[in-house]
């Protein structure tokens, strides 16, 4: 199922605001004389199965599949059509 182009921007600016607010909030513990505060330092004390859990799910919803697609595609194929040939087995 495809989303409508509107959908597809509102949640593509969401998840990129998303980003920036963490990057922006990330600043504040790394900041400041608390240790072992920033997001990267409690996601390093996490739980093992709870950071392979999340790294599943960022994993799983991400168009990895498309995206090696692009990148193992040759160059004059994705460069003149804009997308995969139709006759590749991978597509």
């Amino acid at each position: 199922m495809r989303l409508p182009a509107n959908l597809r921007n509102v949640t593509g600016i969401g998840l990129l605001l998303v980003l920036l607010a963490l990057l922006v909030y990330d600043l504040l513990p790394a900041t400041n004389e608390a240790e072992g505060d920033t997001i990267s330092e409690v996601l390093a004390g996490a739980p093992l199965p709870a950071v392979l859990l999340a790294g599943y799910f960022l994993g799983h919803f991400w168009p990895i599949g498309v995206v090696l697609r692009r990148i193992w595609a040759p160059p004059d194929t994705v460069e003149k059509t804009g997308s995969l040939r139709s006759d590749d087995p991978a597509g």
